[in-house]
């Protein structure tokens, strides 16, 4: 079964076919081709959170009697390659969410879809894909016995879904989500990266991290609640009701979850801080 598909191009051949002088030639992927396959794969989201769910509460009842895994170097790949992929996503997209505001403005630039951009969309597909790719960042807290915490499962497998979920919409406000996403992860998995490494990274700089983090989650709030005020004013503005929904509830209980963990992390740090000080 396939979600319902909505109309998203008057002529879709000019889609499939189109190029543009500033993407890369493995960029040129047939989009329609991908949109068609995502819908009809929608439930394979849902399959992959079922697996992980099972996967790291077993391992980590299993994991109880056992003595912890260090896995020092496999981690310093892991959030490495994911920081390099990250920082090429935020390369390669933000330009294009950045040109699009400037010719037409925020409003317009995720409300209305002028045009297609090859590098946008091929990126877009790599970021859904990616969030299968992540949800192995619990794998290794589990094997190295570190607490599972609800914001670090549950984060990875509603992101997961509503992306998966909405990716072939291919809703004008998304490319400022996936900007967002790539532009924290570009500095997030890097910093994990250092530190596995033994490099001393100073405190502030995981603050400033966490900092982001919860500011892209109100930001990605007020976009959605943006959209969905312009379409009530009268405003054309293309979103359809699941993202609408989804998003709603995915950044309103991420801005109480990276709400809590800013206040605990940044705030109670400083406060203890100023009193050390004083």
């Amino acid at each position: 079964m396939a979600l319902q598909q909505p109309l998203l191009f008057e002529n879709e051949t000019f889609w499939k076919y189109q190029t543009f002088e500033s993407s890369y030639e493995f960029e040129r992927v047939d989009i329609v081709y991908w949109r068609d396959l995502l819908q009809k794969q929608w439930l394979l989201a849902f399959y992959a959170a079922g697996i992980y769910l099972v996967a790291i509460f077993g391992l980590e009842r299993y994991m109880k009697t056992r003595k912890a895994f260090n896995l020092r170097v496999p981690l310093i790949l892991w959030n490495g390659g994911l920081g390099i992929f990250s920082i090429m996503g935020v390369a390669r997209t933000a330009p294009v969410m950045l040109e699009a505001i400037k010719d037409h403005g925020v409003m317009r630039s995720i409300c209305v879809l002028d045009f297609p951009n090859v590098q946008m969309t091929f990126w877009g597909l790599l970021f859904g894909i990616s969030k299968f790719i992540e949800l192995g960042d619990t794998l290794f807290i589990v094997l190295r016995k570190r607490p599972l915490q609800l914001l670090q499962w549950y984060h990875h497998i509603v992101t997961l879904i509503v992306v998966w979920i909405t990716l072939p919409y291919a809703e004008p406000v998304g490319q400022m989500y996936i900007v967002m996403n790539y532009a924290v992860h570009a500095f997030m998995y890097p910093y994990f990266a250092l530190k596995m490494a033994g490099i001393d990274v100073p405190k502030k700089v995981a603050n400033m991290i966490t900092t982001a983090q919860f500011a892209q989650m109100i930001a990605g709030f007020l976009l959605n609640a943006l959209t969905i005020a312009l379409r009530g004013s009268g405003y054309s503005c293309y979103r359809t009701p699941t993202s609408i929904g989804a998003f709603l509830a995915v950044y309103g209980s991420f801005m109480i979850l990276f709400g809590k963990l800013f206040t605990n992390s940044v705030l109670k740090s400083e406060k203890r801080k100023a009193a050390k000080q004083a």
